[in-house]
């Protein structure tokens, strides 16, 4: 989908959006050309974008060329704490959800982020050609069980909060 006209402005704001943001890691401008689809997804309010201070400077112009906020955080490699205390600040964020990737889910475990843990447990066994649910992680992590709840299809919830991380 190209990008239009609108694709450049900042989406309107609607009084009361209940809407989260849809907030982007991407130090190295991975979602050049393609942002716009995200912005325009019915479920964000709009796209916020994390970058380090080696993004490219390319990027960092088409960020600012259409309107995206972003937030800088890191030298080489994006530092999400930082990133987290300055999305608060800035934008008055309390709660981050986290609907990533296994790599991500796995930085943000290692970084001790995390508070609670919400798992999606389906009725199938996905195989070897998958990625898993974290990747990389290098710590240890103990959760106490806050509640479980059946979905349908056989889908189970779980939610855990973090007790602590062990060394």
């Amino acid at each position: 989908m190209p990008e239009d006209e609108k694709d450049f402005k900042k989406p309107e704001e609607v009084k009361d959006d209940s809407r989260p943001y849809g907030i982007f890691a991407d130090s190295r401008g991975q979602l050049m050309n393609k942002l716009h689809f995200y912005r325009n997804l019915p479920h964000i309010r709009d796209a916020i974008v994390i970058v380090s201070n080696k993004t490219p400077k390319d990027y960092i112009r088409y960020l600012k060329e259409r309107d995206y906020s972003y937030v800088v955080a890191g030298e080489e490699e994006i530092d999400f704490k930082t990133a987290l205390v300055k999305l608060g600040e800035r934008f008055g964020f309390k709660r981050l959800i986290s609907d990533s990737g296994s790599i991500l889910n796995g930085v943000l475990i290692n970084e001790g982020i995390p508070s609670k843990l919400s798992l999606l447990i389906y009725p199938e066994i996905a195989g070897e050609n998958y990625r898993k649910l974290f990747e990389n992680v290098t710590v240890s992590m103990e959760f106490e069980l806050l509640k479980t709840e059946c979905k349908e299809n056989g889908i189970i919830h779980c939610l855990y909060s973090v007790q602590k991380q062990k060394n």
